[in-house]
């Protein structure tokens, strides 16, 4: 009888945290998604710049060298697309033209790199939630007592810096794409810092 209780209790509160991250990531998602409106522009710029210089340094003597230097690109010319999709949609018409539907996550998607925690929301969840289970994150980061996005440092300060750039999946056995993924975090943390407060707030 213990057991079963245990096992409600423990049922209940992952219900719980689940709603609460699928509001928190709905919330960011539309929050990057604008941002990257405000700031693809340069962003695309800086992208354009990284691969004018590559092209003029970058030694390719050999196929390794080679092979390199063309996923450098493909990380760089993919970025750009993705960008440009943010800026020609509209978050509240999303839902055709290849996106997932409901399931979908759009900013999120471009400052992941697409990468494969941003296949879908439930994807997404599920990480935060594994991430909060194994660090003992508490779920007062993500809301705070009234339930509205918590945007104090303390929350979503917190968890952009811990959660996302400091993520063990990306620091270990780290790839030429987490690499970016993690530049792109650490380039994009203040201007997003200050779009959510000035939505959520």
């Amino acid at each position: 009888m213990c057991d079963s209780y245990k096992r409600q209790g423990r049922s209940l509160k992952k219900t719980y945290a689940y709603g609460v991250l699928t509001k928190w990531v709905d919330a960011v998602d539309a929050a990057v998604f604008q941002l990257y409106k405000t700031v693809g522009t340069q962003r695309i710029q800086y992208l354009c710049n990284e691969m004018y210089k590559m092209e003029k340094y970058q030694v390719t003597n050999n196929d390794a060298e080679i092979d390199e230097y063309n996923a450098l690109i493909d990380i760089h010319v993919n970025q750009i697309e993705r960008i440009e999709r943010c800026q020609k949609q509209n978050y509240e018409n999303i839902g055709c033209d290849g996106y997932d539907g409901r399931d979908g996550i759009y900013g999120l998607s471009v400052l992941f790199h697409q990468h494969s925690i941003c296949k879908s929301k439930t994807a997404f969840v599920r990480f935060l939630y594994s991430y909060n289970e194994v660090y003992n994150v508490d779920i007062s980061k993500y809301v705070d007592i009234y339930g509205k996005i918590n945007t104090a440092p303390e929350g979503f300060d917190f968890i952009y810096e811990n959660v996302f750039m400091n993520n063990p999946l990306f620091i270990k056995g780290a790839s030429v794409q987490t690499t970016h993924i993690k530049n792109e975090l650490v380039l994009l943390k203040a201007p997003l810092i200050i779009q959510m407060c000035k939505i959520y707030k």
